[in-house]
């Protein structure tokens, strides 16, 4: 279950095991949640909080975009959280008006699974 929430230390927490989350990117999403620029959903399995995922809606000039900004759930066995996580996102698209999907992501495992849906776009990008 995908429930929106507000920012919460656990939240932090989960988010800042994701493989290249510095500090500064979860202080980056609790700012845009907090600022409602961005949401937080909490992903619940009987009543038990699995992880979090950060999206937002992106407003393009033609188009608008829901973008998976960040996603730290703990496996659950017999789901695939990269699908659950695809057909979340589809649903928000749908009730949001939006014609493209967009994850963010550096787990080459999540690319795989994701190809025979998604196109692969790379953006590359360094901290200065």
């Amino acid at each position: 279950k995908f429930t929106k929430v507000g920012w919460t230390d656990q939240a932090s927490a989960q988010l800042a095991t994701i493989d290249g989350a510095a500090g500064a990117n979860v202080d980056h999403w609790r700012h845009y949640v907090t600022n409602g620029t961005m949401n937080l959903v909490a992903v619940t399995l009987d009543g038990v909080t699995q992880g979090f995922v950060v999206w937002c809606i992106e407003h393009e000039p033609t188009r608008r975009a829901i973008v998976i900004n960040a996603a730290a759930i703990a496996p659950i066995k017999g789901l695939c959280m990269a699908s659950t996580i695809f057909d979340f996102a589809t649903a928000m698209a749908a009730q949001n008006g939006a014609s493209v999907l967009r994850f963010w992501t550096k787990r080459r495992g999540l690319v795989r699974k994701m190809q025979p849906r998604m196109e692969t776009t790379y953006v590359m990008e360094t901290t200065l």
